[in-house]
């Protein structure tokens, strides 16, 4: 009688310790799955700030060749000045 309440008792806990188990396996895996989506968007995220800071160094250095090329002309213009202004005595 006392091996069979043992063994009754043990089977309890047993069954306790698994639903105890499959509850935590469940939490893990709601877990694993939002990590799973922040990670996604991380990702996607990370990809469009990729590009726009491709775009923004591409724009960047276009104004720059612009900004070189407009002080060129301005050199130009005030060369052009100084050769046709009229020399004070």
């Amino acid at each position: 009688m006392a091996v069979l309440l043992a063994a009754a008792s043990l089977k309890m806990w047993l069954d306790f310790g698994q639903c105890q188990l499959r509850a935590e396996m469940q939490r893990l895996r709601g877990l694993v799955d939002s990590n799973t989506q922040r990670m996604a968007a991380i990702r996607d995220r990370t990809s469009d700030l990729a590009i726009e800071t491709k775009t923004l160094i591409s724009r960047r250095e276009e104004l720059h060749v612009r900004v070189l090329l407009e002080r060129d002309r301005l050199t130009e213009l005030e060369e052009r000045l100084e050769r046709v202004r009229p020399k004070s005595q």
